[in-house]
C-alpha cells in the first residue's frame, strides 16, 4: 500500500492592522527604509527593455488582477529620484512577457501625506510575475526608485488538484479578509494530515500537523498584512 498527499489551495486576502510602509492607510512614509531604489541599471527580464532600473514581483501564483495603486519614491528631499516613466508588462512563467501599457508616475511630495495615485487597471488579465521598468525619473542622475505598488486581486481563488473530488472536500475561512484570527473549517471524509498557512512565495508560516480536527484557528496577530494561502493534506491509499 502507498500513500499520496492530496492538496486543496484556498488562497486568501488577509489585511492586517500594521503595514510597515505605511503610516495610515492610504498614505506613505517618507522614509528611505520603506522604500525600494536602484542606483545601478540591470539585465530587464524581459529581453525587449534594455538594461534599466526595474523590479519584478512574483506573487507567488497565478492571480486575476485589476487596479492598481502607485506610490512614487517619497524619501524627505530626493522625491527627483522616483520614477517618471513606467511600463509594466506582465508574465505567467518570468520568461514570456506581454506589455499592459506605459504611464506617467506624479512625482512624491516627500510628505507623511502622500496618498499615492491609481495605476493601470489589469482588467482581469491572470498573471503571476508583474515587471515595473522605469524609463525616466524626476531628475536624478544616479538613481530611481518607488515606495509601493498595490494589486488588487480577487479576494478568494480556489485552486484544487483535478484528481480531487471537490463534492467531498471544501474548505471554508471566517473571517474573510482577517485582521487578528482566521478560522478555518474542513469539510471532509476524513481529517486532514496537515493544515499550513503559507505567503506569496510558497514559504510555509503557520503549520498544523495531524490536527484530528475539522476546525484550525491561525492567530494572525504578528503577521504584515498582505496576501496568503492556506493548504490541507490528505493521505490517500492507492
Amino acid at each position: 500500500m502507498k500513500s499520496k498527499n492530496i492538496y486543496h489551495t484556498l488562497f486568501l486576502l488577509f489585511v492586517t492592522l500594521s503595514l510597515s510602509a505605511q503610516c495610515l492607510e492610504t498614505t506613505h512614509t517618507p522614509f528611505a527604509e520603506d522604500s525600494w531604489l536602484s542606483c545601478q541599471k540591470g539585465t530587464n527580464p524581459n529581453p525587449e527593455h534594455p538594461s534599466s532600473h526595474w523590479i519584478m514581483y512574483d506573487l507567488g501564483f497565478e492571480y486575476v488582477l485589476d487596479s492598481t495603486h502607485f506610490w512614487n519614491y517619497n524619501v524627505w528631499a530626493q522625491s527627483e529620484a522616483g520614477a517618471r516613466d513606467v511600463v509594466i508588462d506582465y508574465s505567467l512563467d518570468g520568461i514570456n512577457w506581454e506589455t499592459l501599457t506605459t504611464f506617467v508616475l506624479d512625482k512624491a511630495p516627500s510628505s507623511y501625506k502622500y496618498e499615492g495615485m491609481a495605476g493601470p487597471n489589469f482588467n482581469g488579465i491572470s498573471a503571476r510575475y508583474v515587471l515595473v521598468t522605469a524609463l525616466t525619473n524626476w531628475g536624478d542622475p544616479s538613481c530611481t526608485g518607488i515606495s509601493e505598488i498595490r494589486f488588487g486581486v480577487e479576494e478568494t481563488i480556489v485552486s484544487v488538484d483535478p484528481e480531487i473530488n471537490t463534492s467531498e472536500i471544501s474548505l471554508e475561512i471566517s473571517p474573510n479578509p482577517a485582521v487578528n484570527e482566521a478560522m478555518v473549517s474542513i469539510q471532509a471524509d476524513e481529517f486532514p494530515s496537515s493544515v499550513g498557512l503559507y505567503d506569496l512565495a510558497g514559504r510555509l508560516i503557520l503549520v498544523r500537523e495531524d490536527p484530528r480536527i475539522m476546525n484550525i484557528n491561525f492567530d494572525l496577530k504578528t503577521l504584515p498584512g498582505g496576501i496568503y494561502f492556506v493548504k490541507a493534506a490528505f493521505e490517500e491509499e492507492v
